[in-house]
């Protein structure tokens, strides 16, 4: 695989989650407030591609709604780069060694482990460095602090052993290329990483966006 040409974290914070009466049921809610880093920002509403990118009219989601998240990539080169979530994990504070509760959402290299019981996924990519999800929200850790701690990478296009998997019809599929969906048979087990190299972060590769929409 060629060199691995961006790598970076990033955190998002999300706050007090908490009960509100809707009809005849308990929904748990989900508000953002603060801007944890220059790299996050919260955008979107409902499902709908329009949405994608404009500001959301509300910083609540209700118990089950769904959640868009975009992550973006840019090189200032000509050389076209592919960016993969690695990784992501609710956690109840900003430094995960010391969250009291971690909820696990992309596991294993790249399994969105969320999507097998919950309506999540990633979507189509409309280029490859951006990579977009829909994450359904979920009651946890009520009446705390939540912050969203997530690993990013981002690949030369040739590069054919990334993988983005995702749940769908009772098996694990691959994002960019379904009939090479036997990548994504390690998600139940344990993935493991092939030998590769990397240079770190050029001077002109720039993050552009990670957006909890």
């Amino acid at each position: 695989c060629p060199i691995m040409l961006f790598q970076m974290q990033f955190t998002t914070f999300i706050t007090d989650v908490s009960y509100v009466k809707w009809g005849d049921r308990l929904y748990s809610m989900l508000q953002q407030v603060h801007q944890f880093s220059y790299m996050t920002s919260l955008v979107g509403g409902a499902p709908s591609h329009s949405l994608w990118g404009a500001p959301a009219p509300s910083m609540r989601f209700q118990l089950g709604s769904i959640i868009p998240f975009r992550a973006t990539v840019e090189s200032q080169s000509h050389r076209p780069l592919k960016i993969y979530m690695e990784r992501c994990v609710a956690a109840t504070d900003a430094n995960i060694s010391r969250a009291a509760q971690v909820h696990p959402i992309i596991a294993n290299i790249g399994c969105l482990i969320e999507s097998k019981s919950a309506n999540s996924s990633f979507l189509p990519r409309r280029r490859p460095a951006e990579i977009r999800l829909y994450l359904q929200a979920f009651k946890f850790a009520l009446g705390q602090n939540i912050f969203l701690h997530c690993d990013l990478e981002a690949w030369d296009v040739q590069c054919v052993d990334r993988k983005a998997c995702h749940y769908m019809q009772q098996q694990w599929e691959l994002l960019d290329d379904p009939s090479q969906s036997n990548l994504c048979s390690c998600c139940e087990f344990t993935c493991y990483r092939r030998m590769e190299s990397t240079n770190g972060m050029p001077s002109n590769v720039l993050p552009s966006g990670v957006s909890d929409l």
